[in-house]
């Protein structure tokens, strides 16, 4: 257990180093540890004074103790007794008070307490109970009363670690780490008077040894209280555990594609349960790394959670966490209910509803209602940018704050403080059919608790890294593409083929087959088979006159032969009839091949490769268009072919299609994987890293990473295109 650390002696007095209050809002923690200075609080450094004969014992339940004899009203108490210590609970504030005691008397044990004692409602305080073997945590007219610890005798001879909480909604007590009786009180008004250890009410006072006595601004979870009961420091107490917590990745055993059904996705704390409100919420597995989201599409997919914590412990003070990624919102800067729903329990009108949300600048906001406020994310940068993001909103009393990516990005303290209605909640949307996501949800949590600030960023932290983005999708999102196709939906149905960074989602035309083996070597989201006859993926065309192509592709099928791409067969396509400013990336002869519609004066020319790529290999290819300037296709990281581009933006065909020439009939026989476009021609050295992240095997990152640049040269002496170990 950490302990207060002797760092001097001056005069015989002992000065300590301070135990920093890292977890669960430790406010006051009194470790009776230093025989000559047994009151000192070693959160604030503030001392209580000893009443009686209130003293230092050696036989604490680690190191000292404070040994009190109810003979001679022994208690501690804090000066001046119209105040409590720094940060101690007050109000309607949450509490836990935790203490180890060995009690020798019986009657009414005062453990700690502070309030204005004979007043309904304005007392906080915690004792044993009535010469019984039970515990009561009192309010004066509002009391868990008399709760019975059996099995457990608290006079038996044996230290016993005692807890009382409240989390704003639900107040229970606790013995050895089992809690024993819980209650939901309503709201009290525990005033910041006569604070003590050892005694409450006027002829309450304890009788035997305590130690470890720590008091937070929070309500423990379970699993803190078992960890205290277990010998843990107080400031040094585990991250609480959430009370629902939603995972993609539990529905691993499912089909990638999936469409969910009402319970398919339950929660893996509590018997909280997904069910679909609307529309056909779906599956993506390998979506972030290796890990799974739910994608939801806007306008239709929402999911409601019911059974949920806010319909039971929380409502409160709470914590809502979110792994997200969007590309998109609306809104904004209005209140949180105008935006788009990420979580959310917006109900009609001004009532006691909450919302995390998001708007069309990607600033997220976290909000509560009955009066309305909204806490807006208004530092380090916008949200909406296709990668994953973790988003806390903690609410505590009439404050709310909100962090994104472990970073504080404000709170306000003027909302109301009344319970939350009891209702179900929303993924992707609202009760109301309000603003809906277009994106996805890899994890969501509600703890019944408000985190710390410290507690956020270490949940932030391990959270970012579970869901870093693959070797391939980090060095893509690294270079800014204004569109990514991944093609890992794995259904034609029920999902559109998402664009993660974009809104240019693709429709999944006449079946091609999805769930197909990963171009990727270390990363196995899926890729497409396009049937060589009639299938194809249309996405609208946006592309700027400069402009990078780049996909994964594998083919053994013989090419169509020619002189032009668009004799070919389309690979990336968007062509029109005659003379225009229109493109076609195709296999050509067997070899890549890309017509520029304005190149040559307007007359439009292509430009060939020389290497077979119908061998069974994947490959890397790309395309960069310096509008005026160099013209190139890339394959497998070396430059293939290149020419003199055109000037204009080649967007005289509105749609671009992914496996087909569909003006002419000439489709593509094979697979298509990791499909990006971005708004300038990406460099030689970045099309190079591009390859290398694709045909690096996982076991190999670290290594990669370790012999960095001289790593790249070595692999780029190697022409021969990649295979999938």
């Amino acid at each position: 257990m950490t302990r207060l650390t002797l760092v001097t002696l001056v005069g015989a007095v002992a000065v300590a180093t301070l135990v920093s209050p890292a977890w669960g809002g430790l406010v006051g923690y009194w470790s009776f540890d230093i025989s000559t200075n047994v009151g000192l609080d070693s959160i604030n450094g503030t001392v209580l004074s000893a009443n009686g004969g209130a003293a230092y014992t050696a036989a604490g339940h680690t190191g000292g103790g404070l040994a009190l004899n109810v003979a001679t009203s022994d208690y501690l108490f804090y000066s001046p007794t119209n105040a409590v210590p720094t940060g101690v609970p007050t109000g309607n504030g949450s509490y836990t008070i935790s203490a180890w005691i060995k009690p020798t008397a019986g009657g009414r044990n005062a453990i700690a307490g502070w309030g204005n004692y004979g007043t309904g409602r304005q007392v906080n305080a915690f004792r044993t109970g009535d010469g019984a073997s039970n515990l009561t945590n009192y309010w004066w007219s509002a009391d868990l009363n008399s709760v019975s610890t059996s099995p457990v005798n608290l006079y038996d001879g044996n230290w016993h670690n005692v807890v009382a909480t409240y989390n704003g909604k639900v107040r229970a007590l606790w013995v050895d780490g089992t809690r024993i009786g819980f209650d939901t009180p309503g709201a009290n008004n525990a005033q910041p008077a006569n604070f003590r250890i050892g005694s409450t009410n006027s002829a309450e006072f304890f009788g035997g040894t305590m130690d470890d006595v720590a008091i937070y601004n929070n309500g423990l979870t379970a699993n803190q209280i078992q960890a205290l009961a277990g010998g843990a420091a107080p400031a040094s107490l585990p991250l609480p555990n959430p009370v629902d917590q939603f995972r993609a990745d539990d529905l691993n055993a499912q089909a990638n594609g999936l469409t969910l059904s009402n319970g398919a996705w339950t929660s893996a704390s509590g018997p909280a349960a997904a069910n679909v409100a609307s529309g056909t919420p779906t599956l993506r597995k390998n979506a972030i790394g290796s890990h799974s989201v739910v994608n939801f599409d806007s306008g239709t997919d929402v999911l409601q959670i019911v059974g949920g914590a806010m319909t039971t412990s929380a409502g409160g003070d709470f914590s809502i966490v979110a792994v997200y990624r969007t590309n998109n919102g609306v809104g904004g800067a209005g209140q949180y209910y105008q935006n788009t729903s990420i979580v959310d329990s917006e109900q009609p009108g001004v009532t006691n509803d909450w919302g995390l949300n998001i708007n069309s600048t990607g600033q997220l906001a976290a909000g509560l209602g009955g009066p309305d406020v909204t806490q807006y994310s208004t530092t380090g940068g916008f949200f909406r940018d296709g990668v994953a993001h973790v988003a806390v909103y903690t609410r505590s009393g009439s404050t709310v704050s909100l962090y994104v990516d472990g970073t504080p990005m404000g709170s306000r303290n003027d909302g109301g403080t009344a319970l939350r209605n009891a209702v179900d909640y929303f993924f992707g949307g609202n009760g109301t059919g309000g603003n809906r996501m277009d994106g996805d949800i890899a994890e969501a949590r509600v703890y019944d608790v408000t985190l710390s600030a410290a507690e956020v960023a270490a949940l932030s932290s391990s959270l970012r890294t579970t869901y870093a983005s693959s070797l391939y999708q980090g060095r893509v999102l690294v270079s800014g593409p204004t569109h990514y196709w991944r093609l890992g939906e794995g259904t034609v149905t029920a999902a559109r083929a998402y664009d993660e960074v974009g809104v240019n989602h693709g429709a999944y035309t006449n079946g091609p087959a999805v769930n197909q083996p990963s171009g990727l070597k270390q990363d196995a989201n899926a890729s497409v088979l396009f049937n060589g006859t009639n299938s194809f993926v249309r996405v609208p065309n946006d592309l700027p006159p400069s402009f990078t192509l780049e996909a994964l592709l594998k083919t053994t099928a013989n090419s169509l032969a020619g002189t032009q791409a668009y004799e070919g067969n389309g690979v990336i396509w968007s062509d029109v009839a005659g003379v225009a400013d229109d493109f076609v990336l195709a296999v050509l002869n067997n070899h890549l091949a890309f017509f520029d519609g304005d190149a040559a004066g307007g007359a439009g020319a292509t430009i060939q490769g020389t290497r077979l790529v119908n061998d069974g290999n994947w490959h890397h290819v790309a395309v960069t268009r310096e509008s005026g300037g160099p013209l190139r296709i890339y394959l497998d990281g070396y430059l293939e072919a290149s020419g003199t581009a055109g000037v204009a933006a080649l967007t005289s065909n509105p749609n671009i299609d992914f496996g087909g020439n569909t003006l002419d009939g000439r489709y593509f026989n094979g697979s298509l994987d990791e499909v990006a476009f971005y708004g300038r021609a990406l460099t030689a050295s970045e099309i190079f890293a591009h390859f290398a992240a694709a045909t690096v095997p996982e076991p190999s990152t670290l290594l990669l990473g370790f012999m960095g640049l001289a790593a790249l040269v070595l692999l780029r002496g190697r022409r021969a295109p990649y295979t999938k170990r």
